[in-house]
């Protein structure tokens, strides 16, 4: 007899569980107190951190924050340095999206949104810092080379 019982127990208890699922109550928007790394660590404590020092993280805000504002200030955007400073810790320590954005306050559907936008606009700078050599100066190193080659091979 007890057994039965606690059979329909169950069963009530997934069925209650899909009543709940489908009830679409929401969760009450939380707005969390961001934190803010730069002032937060050294020098030292930064670069172990981001795998940057502050110089060079100030340097690439500067070339991608305009790429990274909202235009308004509804909803609470997370601002350019914070967007960036998300992005450098999830590629530094290649940990999760949610971990990251407990470090900083952020959401983790956020985070995500952060990462793509980051990494969009350090790869739309890909033509003014990166260059691939041209089919002569390809052609001219690869004979140099073979001929250091050779010569290294007489001795």
């Amino acid at each position: 007899m007890f057994l039965l019982t606690q059979m329909e127990s169950d069963i009530f208890d997934f069925w209650s569980f899909f009543d709940n699922v489908n009830s679409h109550t929401r969760r009450q928007r939380i707005i969390r107190e961001r934190k803010d790394p730069i002032s937060d660590y050294d020098e030292y404590d930064f670069k172990r951190r981001f795998r940057m020092k502050k110089s060079s993280f100030y340097k690439l805000l500067g070339i991608i924050e305009n790429e990274l504002e909202f235009v308004s200030e509804r909803n609470n955007p997370v601002p350019p340095a914070l967007q960036l400073l998300t992005t450098l810790r999830f590629f530094a320590c290649g940990s999760f999206q949610q971990v990251c954005g407990d470090l900083t306050g952020i959401s983790q559907p956020t985070v995500s949104r952060i990462i793509k936008r980051v990494s969009t606009a350090i790869a739309n700078m890909r033509p003014q810092y990166i260059k691939f050599p041209s089919r002569e100066e390809t052609v001219k190193v690869s004979h140099a080379s073979d001929k250091n080659k050779l010569n290294s091979s007489m001795f």
